[in-house]
């Protein structure tokens, strides 16, 4: 059935394309900027062609404690993503190759169709809930390879089913979203769950040079029919051992802020989250996540900021030796009102070249640990590296 899904999605996504081209009268314009653009010649119909292939490699240099774990080579996403415009409504569908979905193998990440009504922008379908800078950074533009246990760990579900809103002005933005706990990878159950989140940033100062950036968000999910939500992370790269936090049937409220600056070509950003998971009979389980993480651009290049989005892009050198950055993050979840309580923390550094704006290649060294309360834990670390192509 996997096979067939995404033999499905590539014959849909290339008959959009074609039913454009194949019109002389609607496809007047064709760009080919970094992917494929077309629009009709009275403006009505936008389609876009892109894609991303993110190639990763694992080389253990400390896994002693951990047993035998996958040193090689493995694709961490391939996408296809169709987006465009009819009739000023917006559509979007973007399926992952690569990923690995629920039971039934798809790897939808968005879906949805959106118009724009009195300056907010509405959309209706699949989507990333409004839940941190970090978490609404494109892979494309993530500082590190993997994103921090503030995202990354479970406790926000990176795409649900539902309705989205989110409007900007020059210098601040908002989006909130309702949504089920359920995505289009998931069972066929009419509904596991509800949740919803809302997200407000600010930007004091905001220049050519010198930007500042605070946000905060506020989340609530409600698991049905037995849906469970909660964290788990991995740490010391994606496929590094994975260390279990807490779960819950019941309620999760979740609460974060963010802040995050640039200073010429130095850039900084962190985020805390604290989630409470409510249980059906003694304490509630608590955690808190956090991370910060720092960029040098070493040829006095800027980090690009999305107003739209509230989030940071990757610098886009047009030619020459592209682009050189550093970086160094360190990451921290804990879990207490638990037996064991747990605590992981993860050290990592690294580099990043632009070679232009759709081939960039990343090399970091990582350090995870995890330690719980009864006197266990264990620690590895590794170096991983990324061929990366978008379009």
């Amino acid at each position: 059935m996997n096979n067939k899904f995404h033999r499905m999605s590539i014959v849909a996504a290339g008959a959009a394309l074609i039913g454009l081209v194949a019109v002389p009268a609607q496809a007047e314009t064709v760009e080919t900027r970094g992917g494929i653009r077309i629009t009709s010649d009275d403006g009505r119909f936008k389609a876009q062609l892109g894609g991303r292939i993110h190639l990763d490699s694992n080389v253990w240099v400390d896994d002693d404690e951990l047993g035998d774990l996958e040193t090689g080579v493995f694709f961490r996403r391939g996408r296809i993503t169709l987006e465009g415009e009819a009739y000023g409504w917006r559509y979007k569908f973007e399926n992952d190759f690569a990923g690995q979905g629920g039971d039934n193998g798809s790897g939808i990440r968005e879906m949805w169709i959106g118009t724009t009504l009195a300056g907010v922008k509405l959309r209706l379908g699949q989507a990333k809930p409004y839940r941190g800078i970090e978490e609404l950074t494109s892979s494309n533009d993530l500082l590190f390879m993997e994103r921090p246990f503030a995202s990354g760990s479970g406790i926000y579900r990176q795409y649900q089913t539902g309705v989205f809103a989110d409007a900007a002005g020059s210098n601040y933005g908002w989006g909130a979203a309702v949504y089920n706990l359920r995505n289009g990878a998931d069972s066929d159950d009419d509904t596991d769950g509800v949740g919803a989140t809302v997200r407000g940033y600010y930007l004091p100062i905001m220049d050519d040079d010198v930007l500042l950036h605070v946000g905060g968000i506020a989340s609530l999910d409600n698991p049905a029919n037995g849906t469970t939500v909660g964290a788990s992370v991995r740490f010391a790269g994606r496929r590094g051992p994975s260390q279990g936090l807490g779960s819950t049937t019941e309620d999760q409220q979740s609460f974060g802020v963010e802040l995050a600056g640039r200073v010429g070509s130095l850039s900084l950003q962190s985020e805390y989250h604290f989630v409470t998971l409510a249980q059906p009979s003694g304490d509630d389980t608590d955690l808190s996540a956090s991370y910060v993480q720092v960029s040098w651009l070493l040829n006095g290049e800027v980090k690009p900021y999305d107003v739209g989005k509230g989030a940071f892009k990757s610098p886009k050198p047009a030619g020459g030796r592209g682009a050189w950055e550093l970086k160094l993050r360190y990451d921290l979840i804990d879990a207490s009102g638990r037996d064991p309580e747990i605590d992981v923390s993860q050290l990592a550094a690294g580099a990043n070249w632009y070679v232009n704006p759709n081939v960039r290649f990343m090399l970091e060294y990582i350090q995870g640990e995890s330690d719980l309360s009864d006197g266990t834990g264990v620690d590895g670390s590794l170096i991983a590296a990324r061929a990366q192509l978008s379009f």
